[in-house]
């Protein structure tokens, strides 16, 4: 609902305001002040010009948009500041006349200044307010994306120090905001060594080290309560103007799961291409003792028979092997992946 000013304003505009072309103003304006400004010439009674800004500003400034009003009361000051004093004076004010003279030109051109200077200061106020707030809002909106994220994502100083922490890290490592923040990351959420026995510190020296072959990389992680998971990393490097690394943004995904379920289908690609060749060898004893032990050519045939299908079966179980080989080696060209397939985390968990 609209309030009772603004029903008010919105009724003098269409009443008033809606086919009047600004430029008509801005030429209204000029010849108000200049008629004002000789008058306080004339009759020394500057006090008519502050009265002409205060009707501008009650009486005509709702009706406008801020930019357009301030454009219409500056333009036309700053030409009846120009041209009132350039007619009546055969030069222009210095310093030390703004100071010292006491002439009622003299006060009509600070007079003049000053509402002008108070404009500019009423029209850029409003908007760096405006500006301060939309840069909030975006800030609060943007802590709101990385708090409310379904990653993990922190920033560490230089020396491995965590500095932050979203609300989804803190959860996922089991740890409060006052544990974790301050401390290294090595012995909090990084275990000292692997599963393999391999030092961490080294790890992470090397990407504290500025070294882009770790732009992204699959670390082993470790929780508060000591469980061990598997999380891909992306980072981020960010330099101080001097291009030396001053922080680093850490995006993690918990990929533990899928580690799992892909350390279990390459056992049960191994495991299947190595029970293939078990069965392959003793079914060819059994087709040799089909041909040459036993007598009767009927059940030879039949036995004959089933293993040709056996061994059907087996070569498609062959073909269906490899085809898993072609898989893995697709999925080990793409980036994250590969980290899974990576020699040497064969013992995955």
């Amino acid at each position: 609902m609209l309030s009772q000013k603004e029903n008010f304003i919105s009724q003098a505009k269409n009443l008033y305001f809606k086919n009047i072309n600004p430029l008509i103003l801005y030429l209204v304006f000029i010849l108000s002040e200049l008629i004002f400004g000789s008058l306080i010439l004339i009759l020394k009674i500057p006090i008519q010009f502050m009265i002409l800004n205060v009707v501008l500003i009650l009486f005509v400034s709702p009706f406008y948009s801020r930019k357009i009003y301030y454009s219409m009361i500056f333009i036309a000051d700053l030409v009846s500041l120009l041209l009132i004093y350039n007619f009546s004076n055969t030069r222009f004010l210095s310093i030390k006349d703004i100071f010292l003279s006491n002439s009622i030109e003299t006060l009509f051109f600070v007079t003049l200044m000053v509402i002008m200077v108070a404009e500019i200061l009423h029209w850029s106020i409003p908007n760096l307010l405006k500006t301060e707030e939309a840069l909030k809002i975006s800030e609060e909106n943007f802590r709101d994306l990385i708090e409310n994220a379904n990653s993990i994502i922190l920033t560490l100083d230089k020396n491995g120090v965590i500095t932050s922490m979203n609300n989804f890290g803190l959860k996922f490592f089991e740890y409060d905001e006052k544990e974790i923040i301050g401390s290294n990351l090595i012995g909090t959420i990084v275990p000292e060594f692997d599963s393999n026995g391999n030092d961490m510190k080294n790890l992470v020296n090397e990407i504290l080290s500025n070294d882009d072959r770790f732009r992204s990389n699959l670390n082993e992680n470790i929780k508060k309560n000591g469980e061990r998971v598997w999380v891909y990393w992306t980072d981020k490097i960010v330099r101080n103007s001097k291009g030396e690394l001053e922080s680093i943004l850490s995006i993690g995904s918990d990929i533990t799961e899928l580690k799992i379920a892909l350390s279990q289908i390459e056992k049960n690609i191994q495991y299947f291409a190595t029970s293939v060749d078990q069965i392959r060898n003793p079914l060819a004893i059994v087709s040799g003792i089909a041909e040459l032990k036993i007598q009767d050519k009927k059940l030879s045939e039949r036995i004959l028979t089933q293993i040709d299908r056996i061994n059907e079966i087996i070569l498609r179980l062959d073909t269906g092997w490899h085809e898993s080989e072609e898989v893995k080696k697709f999925l080990k060209n793409r980036e994250m992946l590969s980290y899974l397939y990576d020699d040497d985390n064969k013992d995955l968990i």
